[in-house]
Protein backbone atom coordinates (compact mmCIF):
# COMPACT_ATOMS: atom_id res chain seq x y z
CA UNK A 1 0.00 0.00 0.00
CA UNK A 2 1.65 3.38 -0.94
CA UNK A 3 1.25 6.05 1.90
CA UNK A 4 3.02 8.55 -0.13
CA UNK A 5 0.84 11.82 0.32
CA UNK A 6 -0.71 12.99 -2.88
CA UNK A 7 -0.02 16.23 -4.36
CA UNK A 8 -1.90 18.02 -7.30
CA UNK A 9 -0.20 20.70 -9.45
CA UNK A 10 -2.25 23.14 -11.28
CA UNK A 11 -0.28 25.20 -13.29
CA UNK A 12 -0.61 26.12 -17.21
CA UNK A 13 2.92 27.10 -17.47
CA UNK A 14 4.34 23.26 -18.79
CA UNK A 15 8.51 24.12 -17.68
CA UNK A 16 7.30 25.44 -14.55
CA UNK A 17 4.72 22.91 -13.88
CA UNK A 18 7.22 20.03 -14.69
CA UNK A 19 10.43 21.33 -12.52
CA UNK A 20 7.57 21.56 -9.68
CA UNK A 21 6.87 17.68 -10.02
CA UNK A 22 10.15 16.64 -10.54
CA UNK A 23 11.30 18.34 -7.46
CA UNK A 24 8.12 17.40 -5.04
CA UNK A 25 8.80 13.92 -6.74
CA UNK A 26 12.06 13.63 -5.37
CA UNK A 27 10.84 14.93 -2.13
CA UNK A 28 9.35 11.43 -2.10
CA UNK A 29 5.60 12.97 -2.91
CA UNK A 30 3.16 11.14 -5.30
CA UNK A 31 2.73 14.30 -8.21
CA UNK A 32 0.14 14.29 -9.98
CA UNK A 33 -0.79 17.23 -11.92
CA UNK A 34 -3.04 19.40 -14.38
CA UNK A 35 -2.30 22.21 -17.37
CA UNK A 36 -5.84 24.12 -16.65
CA UNK A 37 -8.33 24.66 -13.98
CA UNK A 38 -10.73 22.63 -14.85
CA UNK A 39 -9.04 19.64 -15.38
CA UNK A 40 -7.17 20.67 -12.31
CA UNK A 41 -10.88 20.23 -10.61
CA UNK A 42 -11.70 16.88 -12.10
CA UNK A 43 -8.49 15.27 -10.58
CA UNK A 44 -8.83 17.10 -7.58
CA UNK A 45 -12.41 15.12 -7.48
CA UNK A 46 -11.05 11.82 -8.58
CA UNK A 47 -7.54 11.79 -7.39
CA UNK A 48 -8.14 12.30 -3.46
CA UNK A 49 -4.95 14.22 -3.02
CA UNK A 50 -4.10 15.62 0.18
CA UNK A 51 -2.55 18.40 -1.05
CA UNK A 52 -3.50 20.96 -3.90
CA UNK A 53 -0.79 23.52 -5.27
CA UNK A 54 -2.64 25.84 -7.94
CA UNK A 55 -1.24 28.96 -10.17
CA UNK A 56 -3.50 32.00 -9.36
CA UNK A 57 -3.10 33.28 -13.45
CA UNK A 58 -4.41 30.81 -15.30
CA UNK A 59 -6.59 30.96 -18.86
CA UNK A 60 -10.24 29.71 -18.37
CA UNK A 61 -11.25 29.04 -14.86
CA UNK A 62 -8.00 30.48 -12.93
CA UNK A 63 -6.82 29.57 -9.54
CA UNK A 64 -9.98 31.85 -7.65
CA UNK A 65 -12.06 29.63 -9.99
CA UNK A 66 -10.57 26.53 -8.98
CA UNK A 67 -10.79 27.03 -5.43
CA UNK A 68 -14.58 28.20 -5.27
CA UNK A 69 -15.15 24.89 -7.18
CA UNK A 70 -13.13 22.45 -4.55
CA UNK A 71 -14.78 24.03 -1.61
CA UNK A 72 -18.10 23.47 -3.23
CA UNK A 73 -17.84 20.34 -3.15
CA UNK A 74 -18.20 17.97 -0.19
CA UNK A 75 -15.32 15.36 -1.24
CA UNK A 76 -13.15 17.89 -1.60
CA UNK A 77 -14.03 21.08 0.78
CA UNK A 78 -11.17 20.13 3.11
CA UNK A 79 -8.55 20.16 0.80
CA UNK A 80 -5.54 22.52 1.84
CA UNK A 81 -4.52 24.69 -1.21
CA UNK A 82 -1.39 26.73 -1.44
CA UNK A 83 -1.70 29.43 -4.11
CA UNK A 84 1.13 30.24 -6.15
CA UNK A 85 1.13 33.93 -7.99
CA UNK A 86 3.01 36.41 -9.58
CA UNK A 87 0.01 38.40 -8.22
CA UNK A 88 1.21 40.25 -4.87
CA UNK A 89 -1.22 43.22 -4.26
CA UNK A 90 -2.88 43.22 -0.80
CA UNK A 91 -6.50 42.88 -2.80
CA UNK A 92 -5.02 39.71 -4.36
CA UNK A 93 -4.05 38.12 -1.42
CA UNK A 94 -7.45 38.93 0.61
CA UNK A 95 -9.31 37.44 -2.03
CA UNK A 96 -7.71 34.23 -1.99
CA UNK A 97 -8.42 34.27 1.46
CA UNK A 98 -11.79 35.24 1.59
CA UNK A 99 -12.04 32.36 -0.48
CA UNK A 100 -10.62 29.71 1.72
CA UNK A 101 -7.06 29.79 0.78
CA UNK A 102 -4.28 27.45 3.14
CA UNK A 103 -1.24 29.57 1.80
CA UNK A 104 0.27 32.33 -0.66
CA UNK A 105 3.37 31.75 -1.96
CA UNK A 106 4.41 34.72 -4.11
CA UNK A 107 6.87 34.20 -7.71
CA UNK A 108 9.51 34.04 -7.78
CA UNK A 109 9.96 31.67 -4.21
CA UNK A 110 12.72 28.88 -3.96
CA UNK A 111 11.80 25.08 -3.98
CA UNK A 112 12.46 25.26 -0.02
CA UNK A 113 10.06 27.81 0.77
CA UNK A 114 7.00 25.46 -1.58
CA UNK A 115 8.41 22.06 0.54
CA UNK A 116 7.90 24.28 3.86
CA UNK A 117 4.57 25.27 2.91
CA UNK A 118 3.65 21.86 1.55
CA UNK A 119 4.73 20.38 5.14
CA UNK A 120 2.76 22.76 7.36
CA UNK A 121 -0.63 22.13 5.30
CA UNK A 122 0.49 18.21 5.56
CA UNK A 123 1.30 18.35 9.15
CA UNK A 124 -1.91 20.57 9.75
CA UNK A 125 -3.92 18.07 8.28
CA UNK A 126 -2.78 15.47 9.83
CA UNK A 127 -3.20 17.64 13.19
CA UNK A 128 -6.92 17.55 12.37
CA UNK A 129 -7.81 13.84 11.20
CA UNK A 130 -5.95 12.76 14.46
CA UNK A 131 -8.60 15.21 16.04
CA UNK A 132 -11.53 13.90 14.89
CA UNK A 133 -10.03 10.54 15.35
CA UNK A 134 -10.08 10.98 19.17
CA UNK A 135 -13.58 12.97 18.87
CA UNK A 136 -14.61 10.00 16.72
CA UNK A 137 -13.22 7.42 18.98
CA UNK A 138 -14.47 9.20 22.49
CA UNK A 139 -18.39 9.28 21.15
CA UNK A 140 -18.44 6.16 19.83
CA UNK A 141 -16.97 4.99 23.73
CA UNK A 142 -20.17 6.76 24.80
CA UNK A 143 -22.95 5.81 22.80
CA UNK A 144 -21.56 2.07 23.55
CA UNK A 145 -22.05 2.98 27.34
CA UNK A 146 -25.04 4.80 26.82
CA UNK A 147 -26.47 1.28 25.00
CA UNK A 148 -25.49 -0.54 27.33
CA UNK A 149 -26.53 1.88 30.89
CA UNK A 150 -29.99 2.76 29.42
CA UNK A 151 -30.65 -0.52 28.12
CA UNK A 152 -29.72 -2.80 31.14
CA UNK A 153 -32.05 -1.83 33.56
CA UNK A 154 -35.09 -0.33 31.26
CA UNK A 155 -34.54 -3.74 30.34
CA UNK A 156 -34.94 -5.19 34.17
CA UNK A 157 -37.61 -2.95 34.54
CA UNK A 158 -40.21 -3.94 31.70
CA UNK A 159 -39.48 -7.56 32.64
CA UNK A 160 -40.39 -6.85 36.13
CA UNK A 161 -43.90 -5.06 35.19
CA UNK A 162 -44.20 -7.48 32.85
CA UNK A 163 -44.47 -9.97 35.84
CA UNK A 164 -46.71 -7.91 37.79
CA UNK A 165 -48.81 -7.81 34.66
CA UNK A 166 -49.47 -11.41 34.34
CA UNK A 167 -49.85 -12.40 38.19
CA UNK A 168 -50.99 -9.09 39.51
CA UNK A 169 -48.72 -7.46 42.82
CA UNK A 170 -51.11 -8.85 45.17
CA UNK A 171 -51.22 -11.99 44.17
CA UNK A 172 -47.44 -12.79 43.81
CA UNK A 173 -45.80 -14.67 46.91
CA UNK A 174 -44.38 -12.15 49.57
CA UNK A 175 -40.42 -13.05 48.83
CA UNK A 176 -41.01 -13.07 45.22
CA UNK A 177 -42.45 -9.61 45.69
CA UNK A 178 -40.21 -8.35 47.85
CA UNK A 179 -37.47 -9.42 45.39
CA UNK A 180 -38.95 -7.88 42.10
CA UNK A 181 -39.14 -4.76 44.40
CA UNK A 182 -36.07 -5.07 45.06
CA UNK A 183 -34.92 -5.53 41.03
CA UNK A 184 -37.16 -2.38 40.43
CA UNK A 185 -35.41 0.02 43.03
CA UNK A 186 -32.10 -0.84 42.02
CA UNK A 187 -32.92 -0.63 38.17
CA UNK A 188 -34.79 2.76 38.99
CA UNK A 189 -31.60 4.15 41.07
CA UNK A 190 -29.38 2.82 38.07
CA UNK A 191 -31.28 4.98 35.35
CA UNK A 192 -31.50 8.13 37.45
CA UNK A 193 -27.69 7.67 38.38
CA UNK A 194 -26.97 7.49 34.87
CA UNK A 195 -29.11 10.53 33.43
CA UNK A 196 -27.50 12.75 36.37
CA UNK A 197 -24.68 12.06 35.55
CA UNK A 198 -25.00 12.63 31.90
CA UNK A 199 -26.85 15.77 32.70
CA UNK A 200 -24.12 16.76 34.34
CA UNK A 201 -21.63 16.17 32.19
CA UNK A 202 -23.20 17.78 29.19
CA UNK A 203 -23.67 20.70 31.56
CA UNK A 204 -20.24 21.01 32.67
CA UNK A 205 -19.17 20.62 29.12
CA UNK A 206 -20.74 24.24 28.56
CA UNK A 207 -17.97 26.42 28.49
CA UNK A 208 -20.09 28.50 30.90
CA UNK A 209 -20.73 26.13 33.65
CA UNK A 210 -19.20 27.27 36.71
CA UNK A 211 -20.35 25.86 40.44
CA UNK A 212 -22.38 27.83 42.88
CA UNK A 213 -20.44 28.06 46.08
CA UNK A 214 -21.57 27.15 49.57
CA UNK A 215 -20.87 30.36 51.70
CA UNK A 216 -22.77 29.54 55.36
CA UNK A 217 -19.79 28.82 57.38
CA UNK A 218 -22.17 26.04 59.46
CA UNK A 219 -24.53 24.85 57.02
CA UNK A 220 -25.34 21.87 55.97
CA UNK A 221 -23.19 18.23 56.90
CA UNK A 222 -19.11 18.57 57.42
CA UNK A 223 -17.48 16.45 55.16
CA UNK A 224 -16.91 13.92 57.48
CA UNK A 225 -20.77 13.75 58.14
CA UNK A 226 -21.38 13.72 54.77
CA UNK A 227 -18.73 11.20 54.33
CA UNK A 228 -20.31 8.69 56.95
CA UNK A 229 -23.64 8.76 55.25
CA UNK A 230 -22.49 7.98 52.02
CA UNK A 231 -20.87 5.22 53.54
CA UNK A 232 -23.43 4.12 55.49
CA UNK A 233 -25.61 3.90 52.24
CA UNK A 234 -22.75 2.26 50.21
CA UNK A 235 -22.50 -0.29 52.82
CA UNK A 236 -26.07 -1.08 52.63
CA UNK A 237 -26.18 -1.00 48.18
CA UNK A 238 -22.90 -3.33 48.22
CA UNK A 239 -23.76 -5.72 51.32
CA UNK A 240 -20.28 -4.42 52.80
CA UNK A 241 -20.84 -3.75 55.72
CA UNK A 242 -17.34 -4.40 57.28
CA UNK A 243 -14.91 -3.34 54.39
CA UNK A 244 -14.90 0.51 54.65
CA UNK A 245 -13.16 1.55 57.28
CA UNK A 246 -13.14 5.05 58.35
CA UNK A 247 -10.69 7.43 60.41
CA UNK A 248 -11.22 11.17 60.98
CA UNK A 249 -8.25 13.14 62.02
CA UNK A 250 -10.18 16.58 61.58
CA UNK A 251 -13.39 17.72 60.31
CA UNK A 252 -14.50 20.96 58.30
CA UNK A 253 -16.96 22.66 56.12
CA UNK A 254 -16.16 22.48 52.07
CA UNK A 255 -16.76 25.42 49.83
CA UNK A 256 -18.41 22.65 47.84
CA UNK A 257 -22.24 22.52 47.56
CA UNK A 258 -23.68 19.44 49.56
CA UNK A 259 -24.68 17.83 46.26
CA UNK A 260 -21.76 18.19 44.54
CA UNK A 261 -19.61 17.16 47.67
CA UNK A 262 -22.06 14.01 47.75
CA UNK A 263 -21.44 13.11 44.33
CA UNK A 264 -17.42 13.25 44.65
CA UNK A 265 -18.09 11.26 48.09
CA UNK A 266 -20.10 8.84 46.85
CA UNK A 267 -18.16 8.20 43.16
CA UNK A 268 -14.71 7.83 44.64
CA UNK A 269 -15.97 5.64 47.58
CA UNK A 270 -17.82 3.57 45.50
CA UNK A 271 -15.25 2.74 42.82
CA UNK A 272 -13.31 2.05 45.32
CA UNK A 273 -15.77 -0.64 46.46
CA UNK A 274 -16.83 -1.80 42.80
CA UNK A 275 -12.91 -2.41 42.10
CA UNK A 276 -12.19 -4.45 44.62
CA UNK A 277 -12.94 -7.73 45.75
CA UNK A 278 -15.70 -8.37 48.92
CA UNK A 279 -13.34 -8.69 51.95
CA UNK A 280 -10.34 -6.52 50.55
CA UNK A 281 -10.47 -3.23 52.77
CA UNK A 282 -11.16 0.29 52.01
CA UNK A 283 -10.39 2.67 54.31
CA UNK A 284 -11.96 6.39 53.90
CA UNK A 285 -10.11 9.11 55.86
CA UNK A 286 -10.73 12.82 56.62
CA UNK A 287 -7.93 15.42 57.48
CA UNK A 288 -8.36 19.11 57.97
CA UNK A 289 -5.28 21.09 56.58
CA UNK A 290 -4.56 25.04 57.02
CA UNK A 291 -7.05 25.72 54.10
CA UNK A 292 -8.24 22.65 52.85
CA UNK A 293 -9.90 19.46 53.82
CA UNK A 294 -8.55 16.63 52.29
CA UNK A 295 -10.44 12.92 51.87
CA UNK A 296 -8.66 10.58 51.16
CA UNK A 297 -9.71 6.29 49.81
CA UNK A 298 -7.25 3.73 49.68
CA UNK A 299 -8.07 0.54 48.49
CA UNK A 300 -6.71 -2.81 47.64
CA UNK A 301 -8.13 -3.58 44.10
CA UNK A 302 -6.98 -4.19 40.85
CA UNK A 303 -5.60 -0.51 40.99
CA UNK A 304 -4.51 1.61 37.43
CA UNK A 305 -1.60 1.39 35.77
CA UNK A 306 -0.05 5.28 35.69
CA UNK A 307 -0.41 5.51 31.89
CA UNK A 308 -4.71 4.30 32.22
CA UNK A 309 -4.48 7.41 35.48
CA UNK A 310 -2.89 9.71 33.19
CA UNK A 311 -6.01 8.60 30.58
CA UNK A 312 -8.63 9.35 32.77
CA UNK A 313 -11.49 11.04 30.60
CA UNK A 314 -15.16 10.96 29.58
CA UNK A 315 -16.85 7.79 28.83
CA UNK A 316 -12.75 6.16 29.26
CA UNK A 317 -13.42 2.39 31.03
CA UNK A 318 -9.55 0.17 30.92
CA UNK A 319 -10.04 -3.79 30.78
CA UNK A 320 -13.48 -3.24 29.89
CA UNK A 321 -13.49 -6.91 28.21
CA UNK A 322 -11.92 -8.75 31.03
CA UNK A 323 -14.01 -7.03 33.91
CA UNK A 324 -17.64 -6.48 33.28
CA UNK A 325 -18.54 -3.00 34.61
CA UNK A 326 -21.16 -0.80 35.23
CA UNK A 327 -21.48 2.94 34.44
CA UNK A 328 -20.84 5.34 32.17
CA UNK A 329 -16.80 5.82 32.60
CA UNK A 330 -17.44 9.22 33.97
CA UNK A 331 -17.08 8.94 37.75
CA UNK A 332 -13.38 10.16 38.16
CA UNK A 333 -13.60 12.16 35.46
CA UNK A 334 -16.66 14.15 36.43
CA UNK A 335 -15.05 13.78 40.65
CA UNK A 336 -11.95 16.09 39.17
CA UNK A 337 -13.80 18.53 37.30
CA UNK A 338 -16.21 19.39 40.14
CA UNK A 339 -13.21 19.69 42.75
CA UNK A 340 -10.96 21.76 40.44
CA UNK A 341 -13.66 24.03 39.97
CA UNK A 342 -14.22 24.99 43.80
CA UNK A 343 -10.28 25.34 43.36
CA UNK A 344 -9.32 21.97 44.84
CA UNK A 345 -7.82 19.28 43.30
CA UNK A 346 -8.02 15.01 42.90
CA UNK A 347 -4.88 13.25 42.91
CA UNK A 348 -5.10 9.51 41.48
CA UNK A 349 -2.08 7.37 42.49
CA UNK A 350 -1.16 3.96 41.91
CA UNK A 351 -1.71 2.67 46.32
CA UNK A 352 1.64 1.56 47.56
CA UNK A 353 1.02 -2.35 47.00
CA UNK A 354 -1.40 -2.88 44.71
CA UNK A 355 -5.15 -0.79 44.51
CA UNK A 356 -5.74 2.75 44.17
CA UNK A 357 -5.23 6.19 46.34
CA UNK A 358 -7.44 8.57 45.58
CA UNK A 359 -7.15 11.92 47.41
CA UNK A 360 -9.83 14.67 47.11
CA UNK A 361 -9.02 18.27 48.56
CA UNK A 362 -11.30 20.94 48.96
CA UNK A 363 -10.98 24.61 50.50
CA UNK A 364 -12.54 25.08 53.74
CA UNK A 365 -15.88 27.55 53.67
CA UNK A 366 -15.02 30.30 54.82
CA UNK A 367 -11.80 30.84 54.62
Amino acid sequence: MNSKSRLLVIDDNTPFREQVCEFLSCCDYDVISASNGMDGVRLAQLESPDVVICDVMMPGLDGFGVLERIRAEASTAALPVIFLTARAQRSDLRQGMDLGADDYLTKPFTMDELLRAVEARLSRRREVAESLSHISAKYLRMAERLNHELRTPLTELVGVSDLFRIVGPGDSDAKVRSRLMGILDCSVNRLRHTVEMLLLYTEMSSRGWRPARATGVNDGASVAEMTIDVIEELRSHHSRWNDLVFTVFADAYSSLEPDHLRLVLRELIDNALKFSAAGQEVAVTVRRHASTVSVRIDDRGRGMSPCQIALIGPFQQFDAAEYAQQGLGLGLYVSRIIAQAYGGNLEILPGAVRGLSVSAVFPVRGD
